[in-house]
């Protein structure tokens, strides 16, 4: 997550809230609002399983009183958990993509309308079925 702004943990029970019956606290990320100035951020990463991941993190202003924030998160574990014992062939090898984007227009000095979107994908890698003979 690159684009953290702050973390606020609150201990529950939140029935007040979050509805009846909520036992549980509540760990709140808040993300940091798009700016009118370019900020960019990139960061990479390598770890066990052979993981490869990238976070990128970009923000700016689009026209008079609009701005807009995208951050993507891009992960590929090359190598599995552990090997199928029939075929040798690497188990729990992963792909994922994540991304999460707000549009800020700031219509007056009083008035400011924030439109955000969150989106992820995981593919789990297989590879291609044998047959044995």
């Amino acid at each position: 997550m690159i684009n953290v702004d702050q973390v606020a943990v609150l201990k529950g029970p939140q029935g007040t809230l979050f509805g009846r019956n909520a036992t549980g606290g509540l760990i709140q990320v808040t993300s940091r609002t798009p700016t009118p100035d370019f900020t960019a951020d990139l960061q990479t990463t390598y770890g066990n399983y052979n993981t490869v991941g990238t976070l990128g993190y970009v923000s700016g202003g689009v026209a008079k009183g609009l701005m807009a924030s995208t951050a993507v998160m891009c992960e590929n574990q090359g190598d599995g958990f552990g090997k199928n014992l029939v075929t040798g062939q690497d188990v729990q090898t992963h792909r994922s993509i994540a991304g999460r984007g707000k549009l800020l227009w700031q219509a007056d000095a009083d008035t400011d309308i924030t439109l955000s979107g969150v989106m992820a994908a995981t593919e789990t890698v297989r590879p291609p079925s044998r047959c044995l003979r």
